[in-house]
């Protein structure tokens, strides 16, 4: 009994686990912009919540994804209200499989799955992938019921159910034991097998139901922490979501079990119900109040975020084949540079100041110009494709060569932020002259990035002069930085650790210099030339 449960247990949560990579590897692209273009209005956020968590078969696994989106700032925090409320909706799928004994087709899909995923190639390769995890899914399921089963026929722990018709302890009972499994499907299906045994009454079963919606609010609230702030947000909304939901529904209590008890004889079926129906209600409720529950999450967690919006903001599609759009992708490729710059202030701050806060920023903020360097290099091959003048050709040309200096700033900013991380971690700290090099080399790497960004703005032959001055001092600065970083390694003045990130420090700023520079020559490759 114990091993079965167990067991059953372990395959449920790898086959969670499992799917949700395979759904995400699979369709993450698609994903992405099916949430993106679906979440303008709250009710397409709750149907897109719904479906997202019956393929992941996981409302923690929704939500974390959701929470992960508000991070990288490709949903807002009210646009992911409606689908964090739809997750509740989806995850009942879990129960409603097990009343109506779906799960006995675990074998079926199993081996299914493997030969469909073994034995063929790309996309029907990967949904082999996903229907197997499925099997694996119901498999654990199954194990699980036949695991709870032999309790039916324990006369002691029957009576130790009866304790759990007391709402208040069924729902704690059920919120603690679903928060240490983190999986609010394990909880409510071993309640419909104590149902289908006839050892739980309704009366009991109900508010165990209701406590794992609570519990399963563990694993977001744990995958926000050290997040954004609107990520935060989301987190807090999913819990709250669910305890003020219980709260308003324990009043009418006795009302709503004998309105399930009415529409069904099969305990098993009507715990089910109950479970679906309670979030079905509590999202209407929601929906109708969601501005002003926005606003609540609002006042717990004050704040302002800065927001960083993932997708291109001048580029589209429908200048694609028009040479307008060779303005449009330059506004975007300075919208990039300028995300690099105000990453590399952050990464600067993390290594100096020991803001670990700008960390977030800066991780987010890569992902967007990832996908910036992506779109607009995208766009810019569309271009190529028509007619264009000499003078916009050059500059297309030119801009296919910002797009992945700029992308290499980023990455730096990235790698900077890393090594800052680390001496916050391992509390590793710069002499005082490590700290002198590194202010001084920064603030001129600095200046030629942003001169470089306004360079590209408006070409000016006095700034480009300036930054290739600019870097031969900065190469010097570096030189003579390594020079006196040895002299200390020798005299023991300094932490070898330490000595290890400033070379690696100092390295990474040179480089970012050394990309301005090569902005100065791609902006002067069609500014000098079409002015002849």
């Amino acid at each position: 009994m114990i091993t079965n449960l167990i067991v059953g247990f372990v395959f449920f949560i790898f086959g969670i686990v499992r799917l949700s990579a395979s759904v995400q590897k699979g369709l993450s692209g698609r994903l992405r912009m099916l949430i993106e273009k679906s979440v303008s209005k709250p009710w397409m956020g709750v149907v897109i919540g719904i479906l997202v968590t019956i393929v992941v078969h996981s409302s923690s696994a929704t939500t974390v994804l959701t929470i992960a989106f508000v991070n990288a700032g490709i949903i807002t925090f009210f646009n992911a209200l409606g689908i964090i409320f739809g997750a509740n909706i989806g995850t009942t799928i879990t129960a409603q499989l097990v009343a109506f004994n779906i799960i006995k087709y675990a074998p079926h899909l199993l081996v299914i799955g493997f030969f469909v995923w073994f034995f063929t190639k790309g996309k029907k390769k990967d949904f082999g992938e996903i229907i197997f995890y499925f099997g694996v899914i119901f498999y654990g399921l199954s194990l699980i019921k036949y695991g709870v089963e032999p309790l039916t026929k324990d006369p002691s722990f029957i009576h130790m159910l009866t304790v759990f018709e007391n709402p208040i302890l069924g729902i704690l009972a059920a919120a603690i034991f679903t928060g240490i499994i983190q999986s609010s499907g394990v909880t409510s299906s071993i309640v419909v097998v104590l149902g289908m045994g006839g050892v739980i009454s309704l009366n009991a079963a109900i508010p165990l139901v209701l406590g794992a919606n609570i519990g399963t609010t563990v694993t977001a609230l744990i995958a926000s922490a050290g997040t954004s702030l609107n990520a935060r947000r989301s987190a807090l909304a999913h819990f709250f979501f669910n305890v003020i939901g219980v709260c308003l529904f324990l009043p009418f209590l006795g009302s709503f079990t004998h309105l399930i008890a009415s529409i069904t004889p099969d305990l098993g079926k009507e715990i089910a119900l109950a479970h679906t129906m309670f979030n079905v209600i509590n999202v209407i409720i929601f929906l109708i109040f969601i501005k002003w529950f926005y606003l609540l999450i609002k006042k717990i967690l004050p704040g302002k975020e800065r927001i960083v919006r993932f997708n291109p903001r001048f580029i589209n599609k429908k200048f694609a084949e028009d040479p307008f759009g060779i303005e449009l992708a330059s506004k975007e490729v300075i919208r990039e540079a300028e995300l690099s710059l105000a990453m590399l202030k952050a990464a600067n701050d993390i290594t100096r100041f020991k803001k670990k806060s700008e960390v977030s920023f800066v991780e987010n903020t890569e992902l967007v110009v990832d996908n910036l360097q992506k779109e607009i290099t995208t766009f810019l091959s569309s271009l190529s494709r028509i007619a264009l003048t000499k003078k916009d050709a050059s500059k297309l040309t030119a801009l296919m060569g910002l797009v992945n200096d700029i992308e290499r700033v980023a990455d730096h900013a990235d790698n900077i932020k890393n090594l800052g991380l680390y001496t916050i971690d391992e509390k590793i700290n710069f002499s005082e002259s490590a700290i002198k090099d590194i202010d001084r080399i920064y603030k001129l790497v600095k200046n030629n990035f942003s001169d470089g960004i306004a360079l590209i703005k408006k070409y000016d032959k006095e700034i480009a002069a300036e930054i290739i001055e600019r870097e031969e001092k900065v190469d010097e600065l570096v030189k003579f930085a390594q020079e006196g970083h040895i002299m200390r390694l020798k005299k023991g003045l300094c932490n070898p650790l330490a000595a290890t990130i400033f070379t690696d420090l100092l390295n990474n700023l040179e480089r970012v210099s050394d990309h301005s520079v090569n902005i100065v020559e791609w902006v002067e490759s069609y500014s000098v030339e079409n002015s002849r």
